[in-house]
């Protein structure tokens, strides 16, 4: 669940049955009411998911089963934008990663930590490049004088 203003928005999940869900739920704080948002791509649950700085939520690792030793996927990341309400496949990470943490770092990388795989502890620590800042400034971007 991540923090977007003033709602919440719910990525996936399961039940108390180990069903996983691909449904994206929203919850207006303001007015105490969930609301369907739209599906997910994939079934997925154990997975993390953080509000990005460029207004992406980014949904990395987990599995398409419910359970602590279920199997993982490594192929189940995607980032929602939150404006156009799609859907966006992230490069495949290196290995399963399930039940873990995730925050952004100041250059724009995604990093992931923790978590287990198959009930085994995760003690590796995995980034990924979400955005980049390039600027630049020249004697034609601004006339003399002039301030930026």
């Amino acid at each position: 669940m991540v923090s977007n203003g003033d709602e919440l928005l719910l990525f996936g999940g399961f039940d108390n049955w180990d069903v996983a869900f691909r449904d994206v739920l929203r919850y207006d704080i303001k007015g105490n009411d969930w609301s369907f948002v739209t599906q997910m791509p994939v079934f997925l649950t154990g997975h993390t998911a953080l509000m990005g700085s460029d207004g992406l939520v980014y949904i990395m690792g987990g599995s398409f089963l419910a359970g602590r030793n279920e199997f993982n996927s490594a192929e189940s990341s995607y980032a929602y934008d939150t404006v156009g309400g799609v859907f966006i496949e992230l490069p495949e990470l290196n290995e399963p990663f399930r039940y873990g943490g995730g925050s952004e770092l100041e250059d724009g990388r995604i990093m992931l930590w923790g978590g287990n795989d198959q009930g085994e502890g995760v003690q590796s620590v995995r980034s990924l490049q979400a955005w980049e800042m390039d600027v630049s400034l020249s004697s034609s971007s601004v006339k003399q004088g002039g301030n930026v």
